[in-house]
């Protein structure tokens, strides 16, 4: 088999073809399976292609969702002990003007 690249799309012809696409001894029926063959590797490529995209966008999807989890575990944690360090700070104020801790209040 040869091989004829125009534009970079490859076509495989039998030895008996002319190389050249724009000779005039092609026939149409050479013509119509170089462009079947050329519509198939397009679909393959972009077939490849697509699912590469698909395959990233996964990834990335993955990992972002794993970043967004930790951020919110990290946000969560700093709300909680920033409430507690509030709170305590609240108890010992109150404490000291009203000498009971509100958490005494509230069974806690």
């Amino acid at each position: 088999m040869q091989i004829v690249e125009t534009e970079g799309n490859h076509y495989e012809l039998g030895q008996d073809k002319k190389l050249n696409i724009e000779n005039s001894s092609l026939k149409i029926s050479d013509i119509t399976k170089m462009m079947t063959k050329f519509e198939h590797m397009n679909s393959t490529q972009i077939t490849k292609i697509t699912d590469a995209m698909i395959n990233k966008t996964e990834k990335d999807i993955t990992k972002f969702e794993k970043q967004n989890d930790e951020w919110i575990i990290k946000i969560t944690d700093t709300m909680i002990n920033k409430t507690e360090e509030i709170f305590s700070r609240f108890e010992e104020k109150n404490k000291l003007e009203n000498d009971f801790y509100a958490s005494d209040l509230i069974g806690s």
